[in-house]
């Protein structure tokens, strides 16, 4: 996904830039337009991508001090995981590569 490219993108301004303009901390701008996810029954078909991109939102908040926007991002990504059965390891499939599917419960 595109956004998740901008929010590394905004990650990388957020730590490199020096203070913040007033739009708001560096990155600001491409974390907003990575923010502009697709709609939920889009991120249902790939939850795994899904998941990765609202906790790279959250990790992105947290960093530039703005804990409630982390905190909505964190219950969204813990509420996606549980519904698609992440939490359970339900999502598997056969041909789901192993090394993968430790990612991804890792990162549950």
């Amino acid at each position: 996904m595109a956004c998740k490219l901008l929010l590394v993108v905004a990650l990388g301004r957020l730590f490199l830039e020096r203070g913040a303009s007033s739009s708001g901390p560096p990155g600001i701008r491409e974390f907003l337009q990575g923010a502009d996810l697709p709609s939920t029954l889009v991120l249902r078909q790939d939850p795994v991508i899904a998941l990765e991109t609202l906790c790279m939102l959250a990790i992105y908040a947290q960093a530039a001090d703005m804990h409630e926007v982390a905190c909505l991002h964190t219950g969204d990504a813990s509420r996606l995981a549980r519904t698609c059965g992440i939490d359970q390891g339900k999502h598997f499939d056969d041909n789901f590569r192993l090394t993968r599917k430790n990612d991804v419960q890792k990162l549950y």
